[in-house]
């Protein structure tokens, strides 16, 4: 389990804010599991210090209020549903995590999808474990986003 350091991240870049985590294992099936407690601890945790608020579906976003990015961190086999989703709830710019998809033809669907969507796509971090890799992720977002809301 990855955990974000709120402080860390808005201080290099003031102007973000991490609003939303969406978590179907650990707010789901994971939750009485191992991980399972430590999470819960977290997330209480950054919604009362931070108002970050955590849910299960992508779906379930509200429309965004600035322009809206996403870090897609999920099985190979669930990242085009939850690109294609993160289409569908607006957001301007994804970080997909690499293979990005099981096969050739599903990237490709997925690069028409941005592409038709004036989506822009970065690709490639595989799960950064320290802050200063996911500083410079956040950073690269903000760059992309300019003033946006980073949604993981």
């Amino acid at each position: 389990m990855q955990q974000i350091n709120h402080q860390h991240y808005t201080h290099s870049c003031p102007s973000a804010s991490l609003d939303y985590i969406i978590e179907p294992w650990f707010l789901g099936g994971g939750a009485t599991g191992p991980g399972g407690s430590e999470f819960k601890e977290w997330a209480d945790d950054s919604t009362s210090k931070y108002g970050t608020v955590f849910g299960t579906a992508v779906g379930d976003l509200p429309d965004p209020k600035q322009p809206r990015c996403a870090l897609i961190s999920g099985r190979t086999a669930d990242n085009p549903r939850l690109f294609k989703e993160c289409i569908d709830a607006k957001c301007s710019t994804i970080f997909l995590e690499k293979p990005g998809a099981p096969t050739v033809a599903e990237l490709q669907l997925m690069k028409e999808q941005a592409e038709e969507a004036g989506v822009g796509v970065l690709m490639g971090y595989n799960k950064v474990r320290n802050l200063v890799g996911i500083e410079t992720i956040l950073c690269h977002l903000y760059r992309a986003c300019a003033l946006c809301s980073f949604h993981f």
